[in-house]
């Protein structure tokens, strides 16, 4: 029988997803033993009532680890909150743990997790997926032209214990915070630049990925979450799926009630500002503007 320990960082912004996301996990993962380790610094009880009633599906075992949030002080936020660096303190957080799947909470499993679990690290700290883009690569300088997501990662903590991983991601943390533009996830790129390596085909999805295939095991809601009409990932039918295993559903479809409606209203009449151009839609059609015309002043 699998054995499977999954991390989430979760504050009470997040822990609805997360627990749709550990719902897909348990869903097509019946047959393994599941210890999901939670890092978290002050989650309400809501949240832990939740996840255990997740365990209808099957029975799993939780863990939850404390972290200070006074570990980060000085470190940037912009968009994110603070739970956002926890995963810098996995492997000292959990001694005794060697391996660990470290999933964000807007992802879903679709299916057994033996070909994401089972990958060979190779002597490499991370088992990673890759995201196209070049200018962060020339930004970060990084050597292998390879940057990647840290919402799904596969860690080798026992070689991050050995190699003082998280004394390098403070350190490069403090060094850079001021030029990154994706905070942590930009802090492990420059880190980890040649301790990586990429993940199977096939074993997960990123929002933005041109794959034509369907046959994806995790999915990452990268940008737009599933729960809004204006969520253009290929899997979101498949996080209704899961959603409905969760106290959240009526909730979620309200959300995408109220977002249905605000796309409908951009798409009848909308103007925005794109590249110092004017673009207007109107019924659908897309119309761009220089920018001068709408400064016409008239007597």
């Amino acid at each position: 029988m699998s054995e499977f320990k999954i991390v989430y960082a979760i504050d009470d912004n997040v822990y609805k997803l997360a627990a749709v996301s550990m719902a897909s996990v348990l869903l097509n993962n019946i047959n393994s033993d599941i210890e999901f380790i939670i890092l978290q610094s002050s989650l309400c009880q809501e949240a832990f009532a939740e996840f255990n009633k997740l365990k209808k599906i099957k029975d799993f075992k939780l863990s939850t680890v404390t972290i200070e949030e006074d570990l980060f002080q000085g470190l940037p936020t912009l968009w994110l909150t603070v739970t956002a660096w926890f995963r810098f303190v996995m492997a000292e957080k959990c001694p005794d743990i060697d391996k660990v799947l470290y999933l964000d909470c807007d992802t879903i499993c679709r299916g057994n997790l033996d070909p994401v679990w089972e990958q060979s690290f190779e002597d490499n700290a991370v088992i990673v997926a890759q995201e196209r883009n070049d200018s962060i690569c020339k930004k970060l300088n990084l050597k292998s032209k390879c940057y990647f997501n840290s919402g799904v990662m596969l860690c080798n903590l026992k070689k991050w214990r050995e190699q003082n991983i998280t004394q390098k991601l403070f350190e490069c943390a403090h060094k850079y915070k001021s030029i990154v533009e994706f905070l942590d996830q930009d802090i492990l790129n420059i880190v980890l630049d040649h301790d990586k390596k990429i993940f199977a085909k096939d074993s997960i999805f990123l929002t933005y990925d041109g794959t034509k295939s369907n046959n994806h095991i995790i999915v990452h809601f990268i940008g737009i979450k599933p729960d809004s009409a204006f969520c253009r990932n290929r899997y979101r039918k498949d996080w209704w799926h899961y959603a409905k295993y969760t106290s959240f559903l009526q909730e979620f479809r309200k959300t995408y009630n109220e977002t249905k409606l605000a796309k409908f209203k951009e798409r009848l009449l909308s103007k925005k500002e794109v590249n110092g151009r004017i673009e207007l839609c109107f019924l659908g059609i897309k119309i761009a503007v220089k920018k001068r015309f709408f400064n016409i002043k008239t007597q």
